[in-house]
């Protein structure tokens, strides 16, 4: 079983990336949003898990695309639903965020106190 510490930590780290804080009180308990993050643009809801599904599919493709130069993304499909699921390496998906101006270039330090 994960420590409540470590996983709790995990979510101030995504938060953070992405501009925001932590929802200390997320789920349905939750007065303002069941997400993990306080952000006002993205519902972050965050898993660390021993071996999350599809964790290996990502990374046997990963190793695929280093091969030949390439961005890995893997996009998952269920039959008799038009909805596609995309998976992309975190680091990848942050930076291309803040390239587009989706995320802040820096975290506003000031902004994720406030709250």
């Amino acid at each position: 079983m994960t420590s409540r510490n470590t996983w709790k930590q995990r979510e101030r780290d995504i938060a953070e990336d992405f501009g925001t804080k932590r929802n200390p009180l997320s789920g349905s308990m939750s007065g303002h949003s069941s997400s993990d993050s306080l952000s006002e643009t993205f519902y972050l809801e965050s898993k660390l898990r021993a071996n999350p599904p599809g964790w290996n599919l990502f990374l046997d493709t990963r190793g695929k695309a280093e091969k030949e130069n390439k961005t890995p993304i893997v996009v998952l499909s269920k039959k008799f639903h038009k909805d596609k699921i995309a998976m992309v390496d975190y680091d990848f998906l942050v930076e291309l965020l803040k390239k587009s101006g989706y995320l802040p270039q820096k975290v506003d330090e000031q902004r994720c106190n406030d709250v």
